[in-house]
C-alpha cells in the first residue's frame, strides 16, 4: 500500500467544500510519509467539523508505547469495526484527509519508479480514515490512520489496496462518514483516477504534482484506460 501523498493545495480547496470552524496554516506539502503530521477534518461537536494537525500512523490509546504505530499506518476497510486497534476509532473517532492525490512505486527494471494518482477533474480526494490519542509519561500524540480498500483495475499493476475514497457530499455538514456507523463500502475513486509517472527518483524523493504534470503532459498511455 502507498505511502506518500500531497496536501499541496488541499486544505484550502477543503475550506470551500466542507464547514470548518477553524483554520490551519500551513505550506504546502507535496511529499507527505508516515510519522508526520497530516492535515485531517474531525467532529468538533455534534454539528460542526474542525481541522486537526494528526500524526499519520496510530497509536491506540491503550498502548504501552509508541512503537506499535509503525503497524497502523493504514486499516483495511473489510475488517476496521472488528480489528482491537481500530474498532474504538471506527465507532467515535473517525475523520476525513483532503489530499491532492497520493504516490505509489511500480519496479521498472532496477529501479523503482514513483507514480502520482489523482482524480481525472483534478477535484480533491477526500480519504476515510480513523484518530486517536495516546497519553505517555511525557507526551500526549493525536494520530490517525487512512482506511484502504481494494484497488481498481487501473491501479492493481502498481498495488493491489488504495485508499477509501469518500465524495464531496459524504464529507459535508458534519458528512454521512463521520456520522454513521455502517462501513462505507463505495468510494468515488474506483472509476476516476490518473496516474501520471514523475521525473525519475533521486535518493527516494518524488516531484510534486505540479513538477509532474509539467513533465509529463497527459497520463501514461498504458495506464490511461478505464477499470474493467
Amino acid at each position: 500500500m502507498y505511502g506518500r501523498l500531497s496536501q499541496s493545495t488541499a486544505v484550502r480547496k477543503a475550506e470551500i467544500i466542507v464547514s470548518i470552524v477553524n483554520q490551519l496554516d500551513l505550506e504546502a506539502q507535496f511529499d507527505l510519509a508516515p510519522s508526520q503530521p497530516l492535515a485531517a477534518v474531525l467532529s468538533a461537536d455534534s454539528t460542526l467539523q474542525r481541522w486537526g494537525l494528526l500524526r499519520w500512523a496510530l497509536i491506540p490509546h491503550w498502548a504501552k508505547d509508541a512503537k506499535l504505530a509503525y503497524k497502523m499506518i493504514t486499516a483495511k476497510a473489510e475488517t476496521v469495526a472488528e480489528k482491537p486497534a481500530f474498532r474504538g476509532p471506527f465507532r467515535h473517532r473517525r475523520r476525513i484527509i483532503p489530499a491532492d492525490g497520493f504516490y505509489e512505486w511500480r519496479t521498472e527494471g532496477k529501479q523503482k519508479q514513483p507514480y502520482f494518482i489523482r482524480m481525472k477533474d483534478e477535484s480533491l480526494m477526500f480519504f476515510a480514515g480513523l484518530w486517536d490519542t495516546w497519553h505517555g509519561e511525557e507526551l500526549t500524540i493525536e494520530s490517525c490512520t487512512i482506511i484502504t480498500t481494494s484497488a481498481k483495475t487501473l491501479l492493481q499493476p502498481l498495488h493491489h489496496r488504495m485508499p477509501a475514497i469518500l465524495t464531496a457530499e459524504q464529507c459535508q455538514r458534519r458528512g454521512k462518514y463521520l456520522v454513521h456507523y455502517h462501513a462505507e463500502r463505495h468510494h468515488q475513486g474506483k472509476d476516476n483516477v490518473l496516474l501520471f509517472p514523475t521525473a525519475p527518483p533521486a535518493l527516494g524523493r518524488v516531484d510534486g504534482p505540479v513538477g509532474c504534470k509539467e513533465r509529463l503532459g497527459r497520463p501514461l498511455k498504458y495506464y490511461h484506460r478505464e477499470a474493467a
